[in-house]
């Protein structure tokens, strides 16, 4: 399903329409996602039902002020078995809306209206994570080794499991695998408090720490890359830039997601973990 644009009078209208349609009124068409939450670059899967065979169809994403368009065809039987990249946002999280319309069953000249509507809510989530004092993934960070720090991960969604780990590894060999905790909600988000290095370290060595979904290590489930942290004793490190901001100044390299289109943040590109 292809992107006609980032925002259209005709969404406009639809998403209108759609708000001020009757509580009892049921859109004929039907619409289902096969997630609860995305973040930018992950395919969004739709299915549905009712359609126009064979007949053109609208989409729209609406996050926040912005509104995504698209354009597609419906099957032959008038089913929807396609799929939507999920495009970028500026914020954290929020609530979002995809809503579908059959083209060929509105009448020329007017809006479509609640019997050629469908719609699904779901919920949006920038990738990434915050560890103070690790800097953002493009800096060097410095770490403490046994300093309890909070740690805040957000749109783990899709990983192979529902615990997020850290994999410390030195020259390029795995020195320890830690769990940090479960991750919850429609996104996979986890804010908890963990142990910096709770091994015996090298004071002065540089590590690299990759947080994904799976404890046995190498694997190939995708996660965020901490390339370079410095193991001292000295000064508490001073608290980080959100590592996971969706500007193009800031943020960690993420690993790539296996299964899904290739998501990015902050213009970095993922590679294997």
């Amino acid at each position: 399903m292809p992107s006609t644009s980032r925002c259209g009078a005709a969404l406009a209208a639809l998403t209108t329409t759609l708000l001020a349609a009757p509580a009892g009124a049921a859109a004929a068409p039907t619409l289902a996602l096969d997630r609860p939450c995305y973040t930018p670059g992950m395919r969004i899967g739709i299915s549905g039902t009712g359609y126009t065979p064979s007949g053109p169809l609208q989409a729209a994403i609406a996050l926040g002020s912005v509104i995504h368009t698209f354009s597609g065809t419906a099957g032959p039987a008038g089913e929807i078995d396609s799929g939507i990249e999920m495009p970028d946002f500026e914020a954290d999280a929020l609530d979002a809306t995809l809503t579908t319309v059959d083209s060929a069953s509105v009448p020329p000249g007017q809006p479509p209206g609640p019997e050629q509507m469908a719609f699904a809510p779901f919920r949006a989530s920038t990738f990434g994570m915050i560890v103070p004092g690790w800097g953002n993934g493009h800096t060097l960070g410095i770490a403490r080794p046994g300093r309890t720090t909070r740690i805040q991960a957000l749109g783990f969604v899709g990983g192979a499991s529902t615990t997020l780990y850290a994999h410390y590894l030195r020259r390029g060999r795995l020195v320890k695998t830690t769990r940090i905790g479960a991750l919850t909600g429609p996104c996979a988000d986890v804010s908890t408090r963990f142990r910096q290095f709770p091994f015996k370290v090298r004071r002065g060595a540089t590590y690299r720490v990759i947080f994904d979904t799976t404890r046995a290590w190498p694997n190939g489930d995708f996660g965020i890359v901490y390339p370079r942290i410095k193991v001292t004793g000295g000064r508490r490190p001073i608290r980080s830039l959100q590592a996971y901001s969706t500007s193009p100044s800031a943020g960690v390299a993420p690993a790539s997601r296996r299964g899904t289109s290739t998501r990015r943040l902050n213009s970095a590109t993922k590679t294997p973990s």
